[in-house]
C-alpha cells in the first residue's frame, strides 16, 4: 500500500489500522475522493476501501456522499482525533476497572468459617476492605454515621456500580453528619435514620455471610474492639434483625 508515512504510523498508535490511516491521510490531502480514486491512489482493491470505510465511519473520521459513485471526505482532525482519543481512553479505562475487579475476586479468597478478633477500628477496616472488593449482592451497615476511609468509600462506589446494594442505618442525623449522609445517598447508598438510637455497637453484614460487630467507645474511637464472624446462618439472623430496624427507620 502506498502513502505509509510517519503520520500514518502515528494514527495507528491511536487505534486506526494501517489501511484506515492511509485512506484518512489521502482524504485529508485531496479533500474529496471517489472510492475507486482512493483505491488507485493507495494501490489497493476497491472492496478493501469499502471494508475500511466501516471502521473509519465508526471512529468518526470520514463522511460519505452519494451512492454511485460513492465519494468520501475526511472530517477535520482537530475535531475528529480528539474525540477518537477520548473515546478510546474511556473504553480502556472501563476495561481496566473490569480487569481489576476480576483479578481482585480471584486473589481475595473467601474467609474460612469461624471468628476473628479485631483489636482496633483500623483492624476492622483492614478486615472488611478485601471483602468489600468481592461483594456480589449487598452490604448492610448499622452505625453512628461517621466518616469512613476514602479507600473504603471508593470500593463501595465501585461495588454499587456493579449492582451491589448498600444499605446504611445511621443512629445520628443532625448538623454533624447531615452532609456526609446526603453525599453517601447521592453516590448510590440507601440511607435511613433510626429515630431512637439505643445501641452500643456497630453492625456490618456482607453478602449474608460475614457479620462484623464492633463495640462503641466514644472517647477512644480508634481503640474500638470487635469481632468478625463468618457464618451464613448467624449472618441470616442478623440480617433479619437489620431488616426489622430498617422498617422502623426514617428516610433522610
Amino acid at each position: 500500500m502506498k502513502q505509509v508515512d510517519g503520520v500514518s504510523q502515528q494514527l495507528v498508535t491511536i487505534g486506526l489500522t494501517l489501511q484506515e490511516a492511509g485512506i484518512y491521510r489521502a482524504l485529508l490531502t485531496n479533500q474529496k475522493l471517489r472510492v475507486r480514486d482512493v483505491a488507485k491512489q493507495l494501490g489497493i482493491m476497491v472492496p478493501s476501501v469499502h471494508r475500511s470505510l466501516v471502521g473509519l465511519k465508526r471512529k468518526g473520521l470520514v463522511t460519505t456522499f452519494g451512492r454511485r459513485p460513492l465519494a468520501l471526505t475526511a472530517i477535520d482532525p482537530k475535531l475528529a482525533l480528539g474525540k477518537l482519543v477520548n473515546d478510546r481512553y474511556q473504553g480502556e479505562l472501563a476495561v481496566k476497572d473490569q480487569i481489576e475487579e476480576a483479578l481482585t475476586r480471584q486473589t481475595s479468597p473467601e474467609p474460612e468459617l469461624g471468628v476473628a478478633f479485631l483489636e482496633s477500628k483500623q483492624a476492622t477496616y483492614d478486615y472488611t476492605f478485601p471483602l468489600i472488593n468481592t461483594l456480589q449482592k449487598e452490604m448492610l451497615i448499622l452505625s453512628v454515621g461517621e466518616p469512613i476511609p476514602e479507600e473504603i468509600f471508593l470500593s463501595l462506589f465501585r461495588a454499587i456500580k456493579r449492582g451491589v446494594v448498600v444499605k446504611m442505618l445511621s443512629e445520628t442525623y443532625n448538623e454533624t453528619n447531615r452532609e456526609l449522609l446526603t453525599n453517601w445517598k447521592k453516590n448510590g447508598w440507601q440511607v435511613r435514620h433510626l429515630p431512637k438510637p439505643t445501641l452500643d455497637f456497630t453492625l456490618t453484614i456482607l453478602d449474608g455471610k460475614v457479620t462484623v460487630v464492633q463495640m462503641r467507645r466514644e472517647k477512644e474511637k480508634d481503640r474500638r474492639v470487635g469481632i468478625a464472624i463468618y457464618n451464613p446462618a448467624y449472618a441470616a439472623a442478623q440480617r433479619e434483625y437489620f431488616s426489622a430496624l430498617w422498617q422502623k427507620a426514617k428516610e433522610i
